[in-house]
């Protein structure tokens, strides 16, 4: 699959067919607050409820919420919560499959 994706403070995260140059899916989750950084995972993530792994998207919030999101079909599969601020970075540590985060509240959290 040929993917792209963009976010940012209007609280939209559209998610791009490259391969057709046409959007797959946008996703409006106005209660998580705008975003502050995206990225795919460098490893397949295991989908809830079922038994098969894909590369998903990370998106951090304003509101110091973490999100990981199916880009197959656009729903959100994991919501951290820990940060009382906007996240304003987060990086994967793909040897031990986790998350860290860096926020406004002065926080690094490991997911």
């Amino acid at each position: 699959m040929q993917i792209g994706a963009s976010a940012g403070i209007d609280q939209h995260i559209i998610i791009y067919d490259l391969a057709h140059l046409t959007v797959r899916h946008k996703l409006n989750p106005t209660a998580y607050g705008g975003f502050t950084k995206l990225s795919f995972s460098s490893f397949p993530i295991k989908v809830p409820e079922q038994d098969e792994k894909v590369i998903m998207l990370y998106a951090a919030s304003t509101l110091g919420h973490f999100f990981v999101i199916d880009v197959r079909s656009g729903s959100l599969s994991y919501t951290f919560r820990g940060h009382s601020a906007p996240i304003n970075h987060f990086a994967e540590i793909a040897s031990t499959m986790q998350i860290v985060t860096a926020g406004d509240d002065n926080q690094c959290n490991l997911f």
